[in-house]
């Protein structure tokens, strides 16, 4: 009864606070409400008004170092699903998911998916951006529930899952096939060094399930496979620029989409981005002829040192 009591006065709490948000938003776009406002009277607000108050509800990230939940559950689940309601082209998770605690981030994934998969199954991009570049959190392992619903967005072209969850290949296939038009993957693989990534019955379904794939960033760290692995996926994904991360700290994820294209002769590889760690891929002569539309090449040594290099049998580096 008592905990009863702690969370409706917390929902209580929480709804006030909301609304206060709401009226701050509203006021930053001059727009005055009333001291009276309330959460529920946001729906009734003008159309165009409603519509830029969930926009900036979901695109601001959490600056606050506690997370409760509540604000999650009260306000900004509501918010998305009206915000879906606009029915935009892209979905960007990372601000939203900001504001769930850690222990709860994978299950508000879940919903946020399901959601769009409800209301706006038409989307062309889903993304979700790490929350720093030196520590990725992964807490779960794709379930049958997310993927049916990722499943479902048979129009995306561009899928990052940069943290939260990882996915077996497996099911990653699986999901592929019913995103035909997928270009763009970054997803990390949870057991992909466990794999014979060389079977012909995996790089079959891979290259039935992944026919426009240009850039496939699996975060698996593949150490002294990553010859073989880059050989194997280029092989078989004749349309691929980038396999596990782009060459040049320059490059940004809109370069897969450049209209000033290279033409590729018939059966050689479209390859663009190529990272070779010299310590284990010392004998690298045949790479240009192998991969010869390469125009960023990142070269590791040590594990600690890296820089950028001309090589001058990749013509298309440019200097």
């Amino acid at each position: 009864m008592n905990d009863d009591i702690i969370n409706w006065t917390k929902f209580l709490v929480n709804k006030v606070k909301a609304a206060y948000r709401i009226r701050a938003i509203a006021g930053n776009l001059n727009a005055e409400l009333p001291t009276n406002f309330e959460l529920e009277d946001l729906v009734d607000l003008p159309t165009e008004l409603m519509k830029k108050i969930v926009v900036k509800l979901v695109e601001t990230k959490c600056t606050r170092l506690t997370r409760d939940g509540w604000e999650m559950r009260v306000l900004l689940l509501p918010a998305f699903r009206i915000y879906l309601a606009t029915r935009p082209r892209k979905v960007d998770l990372t601000p939203i998911l900001s504001f769930s605690p850690t222990r709860l981030k994978y299950q508000v994934l879940k919903t946020l998916v399901l959601y769009i998969s409800g209301i706006a199954a038409d989307i062309e991009e889903l993304s979700l951006d790490a929350s720093s570049r030196f520590f990725l959190s992964f807490s779960a392992i794709a379930d049958a529930e997310l993927l049916k619903s990722l499943g479902k967005l048979t129009r995306l072209r561009v899928l990052r899952f940069e943290e939260i969850c990882k996915v077996r290949l497996i099911d990653l296939i699986e999901l592929c096939q019913n995103l035909p038009d997928l270009e763009f993957l970054h997803f990390t693989v949870s057991d992909l060094l466990q794999l014979d990534i060389e079977s012909d019955r995996i790089l079959e379904q891979m290259k039935s399930a992944m026919p426009k794939l240009k850039v496939f960033i699996h975060g698996a760290n593949v150490g002294e496979r990553n010859i073989t692995l880059i050989r194997c996926l280029a092989e078989n994904l004749p349309n691929l620029h980038v396999i596990q991360s782009f060459a040049s700290t320059f490059s940004s994820s809109e370069d897969y989409e450049s209209s000033n294209e290279i033409p590729r002769a018939s059966g050689s590889s479209n390859l663009r981005h190529l990272k070779v760690e010299y310590n284990v891929d010392k004998d690298c002569t045949n790479l240009p002829t192998a991969y010869p539309l390469v125009t960023h090449l990142w070269v590791s040594i040590n594990y600690f040192f890296h820089l950028i290099v001309k090589f001058r049998f990749f013509s298309k580096i440019l200097p």
